[in-house]
């Protein structure tokens, strides 16, 4: 299933070369890639990195120079919304959490360019991790042979729920306009199959 957001070598190499990253002479470029829990974000990292990693594959300790630095996770280019009383409104656990992204700041300057995979749908978030519970304990993952039921999912996945609601149009909104940052971004919306599908705007997900 996640292999289903993925492009092959010959579509992606175009693609990516739209974000046209310029990063300093001597250093590596960095890719910040934004995308919500359970779209795929490991199966496109790999693929950018030419392999799939197998489940359980050692890390490797890369200790010479690198040419490009990925940054990635569901929160990478959430920015800080200071307006207090929206954030109340969503959760009041948000203001603290709002007061943290600023310490995100010295990661994203140093972001040269930026990819996002946007959803307008945050039930998908649930579903996906549903079926991540349900592949875990069909292979008898040690440590979780039973998953969590659909209850327990969706009970996870509602305390993180709010910081999409907060930070997400935002993070749309920059893709959009001048970029996350400021800089080269390039925004792809998938669907709850993890499809890639056209989008002439992307704003506030609903759910």
């Amino acid at each position: 299933m996640r292999a289903s957001a993925c492009l092959s070598y010959a579509q992606r190499g175009p693609l990516f070369s739209r974000l046209q990253p310029a990063a300093p002479t001597g250093r590596a470029v960095g890719i910040g890639i934004s995308a919500p829990q359970g779209c795929g974000k490991t199966t496109l990292v790999d693929t950018l990195v030419g392999r799939f990693a197998a489940d359980g594959l050692a890390w490797h300790v890369q200790r010479d120079p690198v040419d490009v630095l990925l940054f990635e996770g569901w929160m990478a280019g959430f920015a800080p919304a200071g307006d207090a009383a929206r954030l109340a409104g969503l959760d009041p656990d948000l203001a603290l959490v709002d007061s943290f992204l600023r310490g995100y700041a010295e990661w994203h300057d140093k972001m040269d360019a930026w990819a996002v995979i946007g959803i307008d749908d945050l039930s998908h978030v649930c579903a996906w991790r549903t079926q991540a519970e349900q592949a875990m304990a069909a292979a008898g993952r040690p440590g979780t042979p039973e998953g969590m039921d659909d209850a327990a999912v969706a009970d996870f996945v509602s305390r993180y729920l709010p910081a999409y609601r907060a930070y997400l149009p935002a993070l749309y909104t920059a893709a959009q306009a001048g970029g996350v940052g400021g800089k080269p971004t390039l925004l792809a919306r998938v669907d709850g199959s993890r499809r890639v599908v056209p989008t002439a705007e992307l704003g506030a997900p609903s759910g």
